[in-house]
């Protein structure tokens, strides 16, 4: 409820879920099937009618079916794959021009999955393959006046989304593991109706992941992540289409040296680097149009007050900069923050009590603003 205006916001959310585990015809595969569904309302309700609708009212409703097939075909090679299919309905509202009353319009979303993991275990090592391909469908029902005219959404599209990758953790010692991820995804969107066909696009994601783990003693651990990816959008008909081929790159680096405990109280430093620029690719030649950059340090001093209390406060310096390369009158934003955070970690008989404190500041005039979170967990 909003006391400065007129009208509340409610929010009823319903939802369920079975599984049902089969019995075994093979010793060494397990069939799981399960089903479930939501239904979610949000609505506007105003003090002088509960019964005045909002173009902002929303009715969600989702059914999905899946099945889990797991066979473990030799001692340290097993393979996991879920076949899945979910409706998803959105019911909201359109303002119809010039009666400016509401007309019932919604949204429907089927979608497909298929995914195959193989998992392969040498020894203390871990490899993964992954296969996904997933088949979506969006469709548009309901018009609603307009300028003259009938309007109706001509956003249907088919979406084909497929992933393959391979991840690898190798200990190399007691102390030392390697890590590695190489992945490729390819997303395939097609529009139904002219008047949105020529914005059908193909977008491929390329991306290689190294880091290390290495163990300290006492508990200390270094870990040491680095993220390299590249983002290729080409569209299906260019001499219609209003947008260029793009490619976005992006370089991660996630670098942490501190002590984690059973209480999740942490010790230590971190640091995240983010490095990307974007722009338009045609012909071989990528001209880059914006860059920016992101650093995050943080700095942990946790401590216990007592058996089963853990503290964690935290300091974080961000640095940003985005600067627009094709367009030298405008200036690069650049923004300062300093966040001061406080986690605790307490144990209440049976259950775990947890609360997130966090105040963020500019290093400009405007207003510092804070975050929390409070949970509590119960074991019966």
């Amino acid at each position: 409820t909003y006391t400065d205006s007129s009208y509340s916001i409610r929010q009823q959310d319903w939802s369920h879920a079975t599984t049902l585990t089969l019995p075994k015809f093979a010793d060494a595969v397990d069939l799981e099937l399960g089903t479930d569904w939501t239904w979610t309302n949000r609505y506007w309700e105003y003090e002088d009618s509960t019964s005045r609708e909002d173009p902002r009212d929303r009715l969600e409703r989702t059914r999905s079916i899946d099945a889990h097939v797991r066979w473990q075909m030799m001692d340290a090679l097993s393979s996991d794959i879920v076949f899945s299919r979910t409706f998803d309905r959105s019911d909201r509202k359109r303002t119809g021009f010039p009666d400016n009353e509401l007309y019932d319009i919604y949204e429907v979303w089927d979608t497909r999955v298929l995914n195959a993991t193989v998992t392969y275990l040498p020894g203390d090592s871990r490899i993964v393959f992954l296969r996904s391909i997933q088949l979506a469908r969006f469709d548009t029902e309901g018009s609603w006046p307009g300028f003259g005219d009938t309007l109706q959404d001509n956003s249907d599209k088919d979406e084909l989304r497929e992933v393959l990758s391979l991840s690898a953790e190798v200990p190399v010692s007691s102390r030392m593991t390697l890590l590695g991820r190489v992945q490729g995804q390819n997303l395939e969107t097609v529009f139904l109706k002219s008047d949105f066909s020529a914005n059908s696009r193909n977008s491929s994601t390329y991306s290689f992941s190294p880091g290390v783990e290495y163990d300290l003693g006492l508990g200390w651990e270094i870990d040491e992540t680095i993220d390299v990816s590249a983002d290729y959008t080409t569209y299906r008909f260019p001499e219609s289409s209003t947008g260029n081929d793009l490619l976005f790159r992006r370089l991660e680096s996630r670098l942490s040296i501190q002590r984690v405990q059973s209480d999740s109280t942490m010790l230590g430093i971190s640091h995240n680097l983010r490095l990307q620029d974007q722009g338009s690719y045609e012909n071989s030649l990528f001209s880059r149009s914006e860059e920016s950059i992101n650093s995050t340090v943080t700095l942990n001093a946790g401590f216990r007050l007592g058996s089963g209390i853990g503290i964690t406060p935290s300091y974080s310096y961000e640095f940003s900069r985005r600067k627009f390369l094709d367009a030298s009158f405008l200036q690069p934003q650049e923004d300062n923050l300093h966040h001061l955070g406080l986690r605790t970690r307490m144990s209440l008989g049976e259950g775990i009590l947890s609360l997130n404190l966090k105040r963020t500041f500019y290093s400009d005039d405007r207003d510092s603003y804070w975050n929390a979170s409070v949970g509590f967990n119960y074991l019966f």
